[in-house]
């Protein structure tokens, strides 16, 4: 359902879903991911690296979280971090659509 959310442009209930989904099961890292972007969307860029790097700690491949790293990192000013989550990502898939 947060998917849907998020397709809408509802970000506050997508924020709400996915947190529920969260919460339910603190080890559902793809709800953690989600929660994350829609914390970048809302210029919450410490809570994003917060869940996201928790999510890459269970799943150091999977490459939405990587590149949503380096995003936060981006938007954060830190453009260290931010290179080193996008090579991260780009490492695993050359042809991710985010961050080429």
């Amino acid at each position: 359902m947060g998917r849907i959310c998020e397709q809408l442009n509802n970000t506050a209930d997508a924020r709400t879903y996915h947190q529920k989904a969260a919460n339910i099961d603190s080890d559902f890292f793809l709800a953690l991911n989600n929660l994350g972007v829609i914390y970048i969307h809302e210029g919450l860029y410490p809570e994003a690296i917060t869940l996201l790097k928790r999510f890459i700690k269970v799943n150091k491949h999977y490459v939405k979280a990587l590149g949503n790293l380096g995003v936060a990192y981006h938007f954060m000013g830190d453009v260290g971090q931010a290179k080193i989550y996008c090579r991260k990502a780009l490492n695993i898939n050359p042809n991710y659509h985010l961050i080429r």
